[in-house]
């Protein structure tokens, strides 16, 4: 008896120390078609603006989950407060999400085009600060955002979504 409690012990330890390791990255959750489009993320948060930005860049064919974790998946793993706007992160496949750096977000796609990481933020260049954003978090997604319905209103700095800056090649004009 004594050696099926030590044996149960030792496996309830390993299982707990693999999930504590091997779990910070990949999020089960809903698959992206379960999510909205760019546009209704833009309305309910309140960030038409990005969404403008966005639909005018290169960048016109990707979904705000294609960089970011909705906050459906961060709630699974993070408490409320938090839920941020700069956890990025993609969808695999099967629900799985993953969650990793700016610059490794960046790199799934622009790393075929022979870009190699830095020790700069890639935003640093190419997502310049332009003031702040108001976001807002709503009680009930199936409401507009209005003051009733807003849980919460985060004030952000505003990183432009146009993506066509480029710090260095400004210096040099």
């Amino acid at each position: 008896m004594r050696q099926i409690k030590i044996i149960g012990f030792t496996t309830l330890f390993i299982c707990i120390a693999f999930s504590l390791v091997f779990a910070g990255e990949i999020i089960k959750g809903p698959t992206p078609d379960k999510l909205p489009s760019a546009e209704k993320c833009a309305a309910c948060h309140n960030v038409s603006h990005i969404y403008k930005e966005l639909s005018q860049s290169k960048h016109k064919h990707l979904q705000c989950f294609d960089c970011h974790l909705p906050g459906k998946i961060q709630r699974i793993k993070y408490e409320w407060k938090d839920c941020n706007y700069y956890r990025f992160g993609y969808h695999e496949k099967d629900g799985n999400w993953i969650e990793t750096t700016e610059n490794k977000m960046c790199l799934r796609c622009h790393e075929a085009m022979g870009i190699k990481n830095t020790s700069e933020k890639c935003s640093s260049c190419h997502m310049l600060q332009e003031g702040v954003d108001k976001i807002i978090m709503v009680k009930d997604r199936a409401l507009p955002p209005t003051p009733e319905n807003t849980k919460e209103a985060k004030e952000v700095p505003h990183k432009s979504h146009t993506f066509k800056y480029h710090l260095k090649s400004e210096i040099k004009k």
